[in-house]
């Protein structure tokens, strides 16, 4: 093969390389905590952030957004962002005194939205399919979407109504499509939904599983990977 040709070959590689589209973070995780109810497990950003690999790769960029889930469609959210760091150039030293300030920041955000009483109502469906949708636009290479709730609807449609779940136990798709007909959450390729929730009981389990399921079967039609936890672990 002739000199000219080699070097033609390396600068197509390389501008290959180039061209290769790059995320904008490392990491992005939407955080939904339920105000409806008095949750009896509250994880700490900690328990949430350090997961994502921070401990052992400190330089990684990560977008964090928390939003509660109340009575309301619409809630505010809080939007955090940890920008990467150069592991050769970089203060070890500086980084971990960000690292720490950046957790902390995240759980200032959760100790004020942790419930304090229930509400009388529940939109939880709705909302999460917005953030999960929000979170599909989001350039990252590993997204999350960690919901913090019992699960347990009550606005137009009620968990609560003994029809409802009496449907949802022997029906759940016609739920299904009754919440896709108010809120479809788009493709979710890509998407990891992490379901975090302890019953308080096993009186307060079988609901539990009951609509964990429904969440389990919905967004996997979209294509979200599903984990059902008491803790946040995702796979390195």
């Amino acid at each position: 093969m002739k000199t000219s040709t080699i070097l033609l070959l390396v600068v197509a590689l390389l501008e290959a390389g180039c061209s290769a589209p790059r995320t904008k973070y490392d990491a992005a995780i939407s955080i939904a905590v339920d105000q409806s109810d008095v949750l009896n497990q509250y994880p700490r950003a900690a328990q949430l952030l350090l997961p994502l690999g921070l401990q052992d790769t400190p330089e990684m960029s990560v977008a964090v957004t928390v939003s509660p889930i109340t009575d309301r469609d619409i809630n505010p959210e809080y939007t955090f962002v940890l920008d990467h760091d150069d592991a050769l150039t970089g203060n070890s030293q500086m980084r971990q005194l960000v690292l720490k300030a950046f957790i902390q920041k995240v759980q200032h955000c959760l100790d004020s939205l942790q419930p304090k009483a229930p509400l009388a109502h529940s939109v939880i469906y709705r909302p999460v399919a917005h953030l999960a949708k929000t979170l599909a636009s989001v350039s990252a290479a590993r997204r999350y979407l960690v919901l913090i709730s019992d699960l347990q609807e009550h606005s137009e449609i009620s968990f609560y109504n003994p029809d409802t779940h009496y449907t949802l136990v022997h029906s759940p798709l016609s739920i299904q499509s009754q919440l896709e007909a108010q809120a479809k959450p788009g493709n979710l390729q890509g998407i990891e939904l992490w379901l975090l929730y302890r019953p308080n009981s096993y009186r307060d389990n079988q609901p539990y599983c009951i609509a964990s399921g429904l969440y389990q079967q919905l967004f996997s039609r979209y294509g979200a990977r599903v984990h059902t936890d008491q803790n946040f672990n995702p796979l390195p």
